[in-house]
């Protein structure tokens, strides 16, 4: 303690460690540039961060692209310029700023820290170099030097604020300088921000992305509020009949679904057109399911990834309730699909609401809300030059919501000498 103690007081950066310490909003560019042996790299970004913690890095990799990142704390904005598109993540408080940059950027330009987690962003940034015990150079004012260091770092601070004015990491064709200026706009002028107003959001900036959903200001509300009830469901007892039409068959389906948070899920399905009944029962780790076409069982341990897939597999129908719960999935991530636009259609006096959707690749898709934020009814259809396609209509009814569900319903009914043959992945044995 005492040697720590020691090597503090006889650090000459101890006044430069406290006032990028203290500095509690910055308005700033980097000027950076890199040089390994007669290669030069060089780049800039100007940072804004205000006393509420929310920031902004303008950063310009090269002449010809230009990206602002933008968090207020909870969300992520990232915007490219060039082609104006932006994309929109969720914040992560247990990581760094400096982290949700790198998450977001793939990497931090290592003097981003400095700025962003001004307690200990300094000293971070010299470890990356293991410089430490600096001392004043005698014929320089305001420059100071590591003795102990990977690589010779000097830092030059201003006589006033004591603030880094650059940062020369290296020697002759082997170095990294940081410079560090005014930034163009003020903090009040920089944040907060938002993307212009013609920007479309796409869903990230891979090639051929799609914009992100659509949604209008009249259903956002509906849909942040049914967001809400299915991703506070505990338990859930259903009754759902779907009917389908193609342009060349029709067909019926009926299911009972069964599902806790647990894990545990039950099934039991009919398919009309093919006359083939299945139930189905996953407790978290083994799915047991029984043909009653076939009087065929079948039993195995399987990922809950896979429960959805089996269970089409082995003939049994699946509609869109138990295939989100299945696999834990954000039920309402089915339906907002990339290059989608979401518009209210019409509210009825009892309190449901009915949502268009309409998808990149054609389909309408109406869905009506309940007044509880439950779905009542999903109807989808595709038209191809003027004609019906495709159509689809589940009805929904349900029995039990966060509530408990009997013991005796999740036992599956089937007769007493029925043999359960093991199911293999990838092979069903059918």
């Amino acid at each position: 303690m005492v040697l720590a103690l020691a090597l503090v007081l006889s650090d000459a950066l101890t006044p430069v460690r406290a006032a990028h310490s203290n500095l509690q909003e910055c308005a700033l560019r980097i000027e950076a540039m890199a040089t390994v042996s007669e290669a030069h790299t060089q780049f800039s970004y100007d940072i804004y961060r205000d006393r509420d913690g929310r920031f902004r890095i303008d950063l310009r990799p090269d002449t010809d692209s230009e990206y602002i990142f933008f968090t207020d704390g909870n969300r992520i904005i990232l915007y490219e310029r060039s082609r104006n598109v932006f994309v929109e993540t969720p914040y992560t408080p247990e990581r760094s700023p400096s982290q949700n940059v790198s998450a977001t950027f793939g990497a931090a330009e290592p003097m981003m820290q400095v700025y962003l987690e001004p307690r200990n962003g300094l000293a971070s940034f010299l470890r990356t170099w293991g410089a430490s015990g600096f001392v004043r150079d005698a014929a320089r004012q305001g420059e100071y030097v590591a003795k102990n260091a990977t690589a010779p770092v000097r830092i030059f601070a201003s006589r006033g604020t004591n603030l880094i004015e650059s940062v020369i990491v290296g020697e002759a064709d082997r170095a990294a300088k940081w410079q560090v200026k005014a930034a163009p706009l003020s903090l009040l002028e920089a944040i907060p921000w938002t993307p212009p107003q013609t920007a479309i959001q796409i869903e990230s900036f891979a090639p051929n992305a799609l914009p992100a959903p659509i949604v209008s200001p009249e259903a956002k509300p509906i849909i942040q509020r049914s967001r809400e009830v299915y991703d506070n469901l505990s338990t859930i007892a259903f009754s759902s009949s779907s009917y389908l039409f193609t342009s060349d068959a029709e067909d019926q389906q009926s299911a009972h679904g069964w599902w806790e948070r647990s894990g545990r899920l039950r099934v039991a399905a009919t398919v009309s057109s093919a006359n083939r009944s299945l139930e189905a029962f996953f407790d978290g780790a083994t799915l047991r399911a029984y043909d009653k076409t076939s009087k065929k069982g079948y039993i195995g341990v399987i990922p809950s990834t896979e429960v959805v897939d089996v269970i089409l597999q082995l003939g049994g129908p699946i509609e869109p309730l138990v295939a989100t719960l299945a696999t834990k999935k954000p039920f309402w991530n089915r339906f907002l699909q990339p290059g989608s636009n979401v518009t209210l259609e019409t509210e009825s006096d009892t309190g449901a609401s009915i949502l268009r959707i309409t998808t990149f690749d054609g389909w309408t898709v109406r869905l009506t809300v309940r007044q509880d934020g439950l779905i009542g009814r999903i109807e989808r259809s595709l038209s191809v030059d003027g004609k019906l396609s495709a159509s689809e209509t589940v009805l929904y009814s349900y029995h039990r919501v966060n509530e408990p569900i009997p013991a005796e319903d999740w036992t599956l009914p089937v007769p007493t000498e029925t043999i359960f043959d093991p199911l293999i992945l990838g092979d069903r044995n059918r």
